[in-house]
């Protein structure tokens, strides 16, 4: 397992350290979860993780509930962020390598595929983008 620690040294942001594994990355990747955050304070780890869905939660809250002290501080349901056209066009898109360097398909090909003109195309995917971009930095949008 590959560890991402970020240590502020001048314009050094980030190390990377390779270890065994511990054992909350361990139950977190077999659940599939994605881990946003994790502080220590003292003894006291907090983290944040992104489930896929609530049988996930289930598995995971069954598997860390042997750690001392181990309690769910909150759930926040967010719903669905894209349309399901969004969706649609960026999984094609990904899928098909628009987003590759060098792209294996062209904005003409791919809105030809989809059925719709190139300009509908580009809208729908940098409105689809946008949402996700602003969802993830939206802490740093909030000012904090």
């Amino acid at each position: 397992m590959i560890h991402a620690v970020e240590i502020r040294e001048g314009t050094n942001r980030v190390r990377m350290l390779e270890s065994e594994g511990c054992g909350l990355c361990k139950i977190l990747s077999s659940t599939k979860a994605f881990l946003i955050s994790a502080n220590m304070r003292n003894d006291e780890m907090r983290c944040e993780v992104i489930l896929p869905s609530r049988q996930t939660l289930r598995k995971l809250s069954s598997a860390l509930k042997s750690y001392k002290g181990f309690r769910i501080i909150s759930i926040v349901k967010r719903g669905r962020m894209l349309t399901e056209r969004q969706e649609e066009v960026l999984l094609t898109a990904v899928r098909m390598g628009y987003f590759d360097f060098p792209r294996r398909i062209r904005t003409r090909e791919l809105a030809d595929m989809l059925g719709m003109s190139q300009a509908s195309l580009t809208e729908i995917l940098r409105r689809a983008v946008k949402k996700l971009v602003m969802e993830y930095y939206r802490d740093l949008m909030d000012g904090k």
